[in-house]
């Protein structure tokens, strides 16, 4: 994966009120867009495709997941309610925080090396 940090991030923050909390940022794979928002309770990351045209590759969400947040760190993508969600640069939303817990997919389907094919 190649990663291209982003040198403009304060230009960012002034530009748009949203970013304030934007810690870094870069260009992967001459692809996507990523800012990377800390605050005290959450990773916030932004990922969008520099064409704009929707993310369609999970492998490339994960591996920027992993880059930015941990590969051994949960991430949950963001599904606004309605009222709240705004879509005019394909911009999807990953959050991530210390302790988080979700259900684990291998343990609840009894998921195992031998079978794949569930």
């Amino acid at each position: 994966m190649k990663i291209t940090p982003l040198d403009n991030i304060d230009s960012l923050k002034t530009d748009h009120p949203h970013l304030k909390t934007v810690t870094k940022g870069a260009i992967v794979n001459d692809l996507y867009r990523v800012l990377v928002a800390q605050t005290k309770k959450y990773t916030h990351v932004r990922i969008r495709r520099l064409d704009n045209l929707p993310i369609t590759s999970f492998s490339d969400m994960q591996q920027i997941k992993n880059y930015f947040i941990g590969a051994e760190q949960i991430a949950v993508q963001v599904f606004p309610r309605t009222s709240d969600y705004i879509d005019n640069t394909n911009t999807y939303h990953l959050f991530s925080w210390p302790d988080m817990d979700v259900p684990n997919l291998k343990d609840m389907y009894q998921y195992n090396n031998q079978d794949k094919n569930l």
